[in-house]
Protein backbone atom coordinates (compact mmCIF):
# COMPACT_ATOMS: atom_id res chain seq x y z
CA UNK A 1 0.00 0.00 0.00
CA UNK A 2 1.14 3.13 -0.96
CA UNK A 3 1.53 6.40 1.30
CA UNK A 4 2.26 10.13 1.36
CA UNK A 5 3.39 11.90 3.94
CA UNK A 6 4.44 15.50 4.61
CA UNK A 7 8.00 15.71 5.58
CA UNK A 8 8.41 16.89 9.28
CA UNK A 9 10.85 18.82 10.21
CA UNK A 10 12.75 16.68 13.26
CA UNK A 11 15.28 18.38 16.13
CA UNK A 12 17.76 15.61 15.53
CA UNK A 13 18.22 12.56 13.70
CA UNK A 14 20.34 10.29 10.91
CA UNK A 15 19.33 9.83 7.71
CA UNK A 16 21.21 7.73 4.46
CA UNK A 17 19.88 9.06 1.24
CA UNK A 18 20.66 6.95 -2.32
CA UNK A 19 20.30 9.97 -4.80
CA UNK A 20 19.29 9.64 -8.31
CA UNK A 21 19.32 10.79 -11.55
CA UNK A 22 16.06 12.64 -12.54
CA UNK A 23 16.16 15.22 -9.19
CA UNK A 24 14.98 12.48 -6.95
CA UNK A 25 16.44 10.27 -3.91
CA UNK A 26 15.81 7.14 -1.80
CA UNK A 27 15.44 7.72 1.94
CA UNK A 28 16.37 4.46 3.24
CA UNK A 29 13.88 3.62 6.49
CA UNK A 30 14.04 0.31 7.07
CA UNK A 31 15.96 -3.13 5.89
CA UNK A 32 14.87 -3.59 2.22
CA UNK A 33 12.60 -0.31 2.61
CA UNK A 34 12.75 2.90 1.27
CA UNK A 35 10.95 6.20 0.52
CA UNK A 36 10.62 8.31 -2.59
CA UNK A 37 11.11 12.03 -2.10
CA UNK A 38 10.32 14.62 -3.13
CA UNK A 39 7.16 14.22 -4.54
CA UNK A 40 4.62 17.43 -4.80
CA UNK A 41 1.58 16.90 -3.81
CA UNK A 42 -0.55 20.17 -2.87
CA UNK A 43 2.22 22.00 -3.56
CA UNK A 44 4.08 20.38 -0.59
CA UNK A 45 6.83 18.19 -0.23
CA UNK A 46 6.24 14.75 0.81
CA UNK A 47 7.49 11.31 0.31
CA UNK A 48 6.02 8.58 -0.94
CA UNK A 49 6.39 4.55 -0.51
CA UNK A 50 7.39 2.16 1.07
CA UNK A 51 9.15 0.70 -1.67
CA UNK A 52 11.64 -2.20 -1.61
CA UNK A 53 14.62 -2.28 -3.11
CA UNK A 54 13.48 -4.34 -6.05
CA UNK A 55 10.73 -2.28 -6.72
CA UNK A 56 13.02 0.72 -6.44
CA UNK A 57 15.49 -0.81 -8.80
CA UNK A 58 12.54 -1.72 -11.71
CA UNK A 59 11.68 1.99 -11.45
CA UNK A 60 14.79 3.06 -11.94
CA UNK A 61 15.29 0.89 -15.02
CA UNK A 62 11.47 1.44 -16.19
CA UNK A 63 12.89 5.29 -16.24
CA UNK A 64 16.62 5.11 -17.06
CA UNK A 65 17.24 6.94 -13.75
CA UNK A 66 20.69 5.84 -12.24
CA UNK A 67 21.83 6.29 -8.60
CA UNK A 68 24.89 9.05 -8.55
CA UNK A 69 25.61 9.11 -5.18
CA UNK A 70 25.49 7.93 -1.38
CA UNK A 71 24.70 10.79 1.23
CA UNK A 72 24.60 9.78 4.89
CA UNK A 73 23.62 12.08 7.82
CA UNK A 74 23.06 13.01 11.12
CA UNK A 75 22.22 16.11 13.48
CA UNK A 76 21.73 16.89 17.29
CA UNK A 77 20.72 19.68 19.03
CA UNK A 78 22.09 22.15 16.00
CA UNK A 79 25.05 20.33 15.41
CA UNK A 80 24.96 19.05 11.57
CA UNK A 81 27.53 16.28 9.79
CA UNK A 82 27.39 14.64 6.62
CA UNK A 83 29.33 12.33 4.23
CA UNK A 84 28.61 12.96 0.66
CA UNK A 85 29.99 10.06 -1.78
CA UNK A 86 29.51 9.85 -5.47
CA UNK A 87 29.01 7.14 -7.21
CA UNK A 88 31.83 6.16 -9.81
CA UNK A 89 30.85 2.99 -12.50
CA UNK A 90 33.28 0.37 -12.19
CA UNK A 91 34.04 0.78 -8.81
CA UNK A 92 33.39 -1.74 -6.15
CA UNK A 93 34.60 0.55 -3.19
CA UNK A 94 32.84 3.76 -2.87
CA UNK A 95 33.77 5.09 0.53
CA UNK A 96 36.30 7.43 -1.09
CA UNK A 97 35.24 10.72 -0.62
CA UNK A 98 35.16 14.11 -3.11
CA UNK A 99 38.52 14.63 -1.93
CA UNK A 100 40.36 11.65 -2.85
CA UNK A 101 38.12 11.33 -6.06
CA UNK A 102 39.79 14.57 -7.42
CA UNK A 103 43.41 13.75 -6.06
CA UNK A 104 43.10 10.55 -8.23
CA UNK A 105 42.18 12.33 -11.48
CA UNK A 106 44.67 14.83 -10.76
CA UNK A 107 47.68 12.25 -10.18
CA UNK A 108 46.61 10.22 -13.62
CA UNK A 109 47.07 13.94 -15.61
CA UNK A 110 50.15 14.13 -13.31
CA UNK A 111 51.47 10.86 -14.64
CA UNK A 112 50.28 11.00 -17.87
CA UNK A 113 52.01 14.45 -18.74
CA UNK A 114 55.52 13.75 -17.31
CA UNK A 115 55.50 9.63 -17.73
CA UNK A 116 57.55 10.88 -21.35
CA UNK A 117 59.81 12.57 -19.27
CA UNK A 118 60.91 10.21 -16.75
CA UNK A 119 60.85 7.16 -19.27
CA UNK A 120 63.24 9.42 -21.13
CA UNK A 121 65.62 11.07 -18.40
CA UNK A 122 68.70 8.50 -17.01
CA UNK A 123 69.83 11.17 -14.24
CA UNK A 124 67.59 14.38 -14.32
CA UNK A 125 68.29 16.75 -11.85
CA UNK A 126 66.67 18.01 -8.89
CA UNK A 127 65.18 21.33 -10.61
CA UNK A 128 64.35 19.38 -13.67
CA UNK A 129 62.73 16.84 -12.26
CA UNK A 130 60.73 19.56 -9.87
CA UNK A 131 60.00 22.04 -13.14
CA UNK A 132 57.99 18.60 -14.34
CA UNK A 133 56.10 18.19 -11.78
CA UNK A 134 54.96 21.71 -11.09
CA UNK A 135 53.94 22.21 -14.82
CA UNK A 136 50.72 21.61 -14.70
CA UNK A 137 48.17 21.69 -17.51
CA UNK A 138 44.89 23.37 -17.00
CA UNK A 139 42.41 20.62 -16.17
CA UNK A 140 45.36 19.11 -13.93
CA UNK A 141 45.55 22.20 -12.04
CA UNK A 142 41.73 22.29 -12.43
CA UNK A 143 41.52 18.56 -10.49
CA UNK A 144 44.22 19.85 -8.11
CA UNK A 145 42.29 22.92 -7.39
CA UNK A 146 38.51 20.31 -6.77
CA UNK A 147 40.93 18.94 -4.03
CA UNK A 148 41.55 21.29 -2.30
CA UNK A 149 37.80 22.68 -2.87
CA UNK A 150 36.89 19.12 -1.04
CA UNK A 151 39.17 19.05 1.84
CA UNK A 152 38.61 22.41 3.57
CA UNK A 153 34.76 21.90 2.74
CA UNK A 154 35.31 18.40 4.73
CA UNK A 155 37.17 20.41 7.45
CA UNK A 156 34.40 23.32 8.04
CA UNK A 157 31.48 20.48 8.41
CA UNK A 158 33.91 18.49 10.98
Amino acid sequence: MTQIIELPRQTGGTGFYLHFTGGYRAANVAEDACWIEPVFVNDKPCATGPLTLAQLQMMDNQNDFRAIAFHRFGWMNGEYHLSWVPIVLGKTNHSEGPAELWSNIAGNFSRRRTKRFFEAAERSAEKEIAKALDDQEPLEALARYWTCRALVSAQVLV
